[in-house]
Formats: structure tokens, C-alpha cells, sequence
């Protein structure tokens, strides 16, 4: 004979359930719970911060990945001389946000990209996202031309934005750095050509590695390493592209900073690109 217990709803009616039911909802519920509590005790890790870091910097779980770094500043040796030390806050570190290009790098353990390459690509993700969230109504002829009548040093700082990422996209071209072309009849259904500008997108807007670009368009199977001269090729046009939105350097003049890029940018624009 099967045992029943009794559930009552919330009006107060009765029905009987099997026991072994029962048994097996609360198993259910209880897996359901320690896989719950498993994957929130995750998203609370990635949101740690290291204790070298200090309290100061406050735990958010929804902040992207991250790496830790030490500040470091000159400071007066001697009479006339300087060093360099650390100059972190009571000699703490801190955390910086980690793109694609400290990722690759920090899976290759070595140096892929130029500084000028990293940075470039740095401006162009923030003059994306700035212009993404920028509230302005003109027509894109507006902005460029610099037309629009209202909001001061607002709009002319949104209009000169414009015309740093209108630069940036035309440098970046309509090429492609993977042609399908290239490879086995056999394989070119599986594979899709990636443009340049796409390329860049995934990279500094997207957070993609090259091998994730790669899985993107087909010539990478999920779950598989990609072919290194597939990744060799890819990281090489994107070096390229990056180099054509740097654009060209005047003798004698190395772009390694982000401040180095902002000055090259202003002459950039009043040039004409």
C-alpha cells in the first residue's frame, strides 16, 4: 500500500501525494538549490578583490575580469635625482579592467602588441562607447560639419568625437583579413571571410580574442584549439589594421601612450585625417 501526505493550497483544499513524489521534489529541490548556491558563490569570487588592493575598492560581482597592478611614481633621490617607486595608496595595489588585449597576452605570456597598437584600439572602443551614449538629435551630415546650435562645449565635444571615429572607421577600410578564397573548396561553406572593421569590432568592443573571432566565423570548431596559422594570420592583419588607425608617425615620434595618441588625433583631425 502506496503512502500519501496531504497538501494544502492555499484556499484550504486538500489533495494527497504520493510519498515517493514528494521524496523526489525535495531531492529535486535540494540539487536545485546546492547548484543555485554553487554557481552565486562564483559570481561573488569573480567580483573579489584581492586583499593587496585594500577596502577601499568595493566588491561588485557584475565588474568585468579584471588585474591587479602597482601604481608607481618618481620621487626625489638626492639632490637632483629621481627613482622610481611604487605609489600606491599606503602601498596597496590596485585593479584595472582587462580587454582582449591583456587576455591574449596574458594566455601567451608575452608581449603581441605595441603599445601604440593597444592604445589605439583602447580610444577606439571609448570613442565608440561615448558616441553610443552620447543624447544628441542631429543627422549624422550635422555632426560631422560641426552645424548643430545648441549645447556649448557639449555638442562640440560630441562633433569632435564624431569626427576622431569617423577617421579611425575610414583607416580601419573595407578589407578583409581572412578570405575564404584562400582555403579548400570543400571547407568554404563552414567558413566566413572577416572584414576588418569586424575583426576590430569583435576585438575592441567586444571583448573577443582572436581565437574567438576565429570560432565566430567558422574556422574554429567550438571546443577545439584553433589552427596556429589561422591565429598567427589573424593576430597579424589586426596588428596591421591597427597600425593603419594609428596612422602615420612623424620622424622621430614613437606613440606609446594614450596621451601620445590624443596629441597625434588633434592633428589628425585639423588635417583632414
Amino acid at each position: 500500500m502506496s503512502k500519501h501526505v496531504m497538501i494544502v493550497a492555499p484556499d484550504g483544499a486538500t489533495e494527497p501525494v504520493e510519498t515517493s513524489k514528494v521524496q523526489h521534489y525535495l531531492a529535486r529541490r535540494s540539487r536545485w538549490q546546492a547548484e543555485e548556491g554553487k554557481r552565486i558563490e562564483e559570481i561573488k569570487a569573480r567580483g573579489k578583490v584581492p586583499d593587496l588592493c585594500g577596502p577601499e575598492i568595493p566588491e561588485a560581482p557584475a565588474r568585468r575580469a579584471f588585474r591587479v597592478f602597482e601604481p608607481q611614481g618618481l620621487y626625489p633621490d638626492g639632490a637632483e635625482g629621481w627613482v622610481n617607486k611604487p605609489s600606491g595608496y599606503h602601498g596597496r595595489k590596485t585593479i584595472e579592467h582587462s580587454d582582449a588585449f591583456d587576455q591574449m597576452e596574458g594566455q601567451a605570456r608575452k608581449l603581441l602588441f605595441t603599445p601604440g597598437q593597444k592604445q589605439i584600439g583602447r580610444l577606439y572602443a571609448t570613442l565608440t562607447e561615448k558616441l553610443a551614449s552620447a543624447d544628441i538629435r542631429c543627422s549624422t551630415m550635422e555632426v560631422r560639419q560641426g552645424s548643430c546650435s545648441s549645447g556649448g562645449g557639449y555638442i562640440e565635444a560630441v562633433v569632435r568625437d564624431r569626427r576622431q571615429l569617423d577617421l579611425l572607421q575610414r583607416r580601419i577600410g573595407q578589407g578583409v583579413a581572412m578570405e575564404v578564397r584562400k582555403i579548400r573548396p570543400s571547407q568554404r561553406n563552414q567558413r566566413r571571410p572577416i572584414p576588418d572593421r569586424a575583426l576590430v569590432d569583435a576585438v575592441c568592443l567586444q571583448g573577443k580574442t582572436i581565437a574567438g573571432v576565429l570560432e565566430r566565423h567558422g574556422w574554429k570548431q567550438p571546443g577545439k584549439p584553433a589552427a596556429g596559422q589561422h591565429i598567427k594570420a589573424l593576430r597579424a592583419a589586426l596588428c596591421a589594421t591597427l597600425d593603419r588607425m594609428i596612422g602615420p608617425v612623424t620622424s622621430g615620434m614613437q606613440v606609446q601612450s594614450s596621451e601620445d595618441i590624443a596629441k597625434a588625433m588633434q592633428s589628425w583631425v585639423r588635417g583632414g585625417g
